[in-house]
């Protein structure tokens, strides 16, 4: 039997799978796959989009709807839902991935996808210091924000956006969208 490390997945061999239209993701080498998402969910990361796109016009920057990879290694890398690089960092893409953290990565999350979105893909985010993790959770209306702490070395206690709140960017100074505007997508 094979030991975990020799059993996991690489980017690599991934590339070489036939588009079957499922995302395929990899956290430590574990695959982890999730379907095709809801409608809501696509309204919903194309609103961010549109708001983050319109500040990235005028201040530079590049937004991304998934999936494009976010390479971390050949046994770690995903497909966030959407992704924002300063305009100082948006030389870093490649044709086909982001080889260094986004300033920004955003997951819808779903029924299916919640346990993962807000464990393994948020560990990974703070080992991988993106400076800024929302998760979207069309099940509670909300949005957590999370921000690398100062001197903590990770992320500090996420802050809750509900409707009535505005969502700001660190990376994207002068960016607000509406919490409501959001979800109501």
């Amino acid at each position: 039997m094979a030991s975990p490390a020799e059993a996991a997945l690489t980017w690599s061999e991934l590339q070489t799978w036939p588009d079957d239209g499922l995302r395929y993701e990899l956290i430590d080498g574990a695959l982890q796959v999730s379907p095709a998402p809801s409608y809501r969910h696509q309204r919903v990361v194309n609103r961010i989009s549109a708001d983050l796109t319109v500040w990235a016009d005028q201040h530079g920057g590049q937004v991304l709807s998934g999936p494009f990879d976010v390479y971390v290694h050949e046994r770690e890398y995903v497909e966030p839902d959407l992704l924002f690089v300063c305009a100082e960092r948006a030389h870093l893409f490649t044709e086909r991935r982001l080889p260094a953290p986004p300033d920004l990565v955003v997951e819808v999350s779903s029924p299916s996808t919640h346990s993962v979105d807000a464990g393994a893909k948020r560990d990974l985010y703070e080992r991988f210091a993106v400076p800024e993790y929302w998760l979207v959770d069309l099940d509670a209306d909300m949005v957590l924000v999370h921000r690398l702490g100062a001197g903590a070395g990770g992320y500090a206690v996420p802050s809750r956006r509900a409707r009535g709140d505005v969502l700001d960017c660190v990376g994207a100074p002068g960016f607000d969208s509406p919490v409501a505007r959001i979800l109501d997508a």
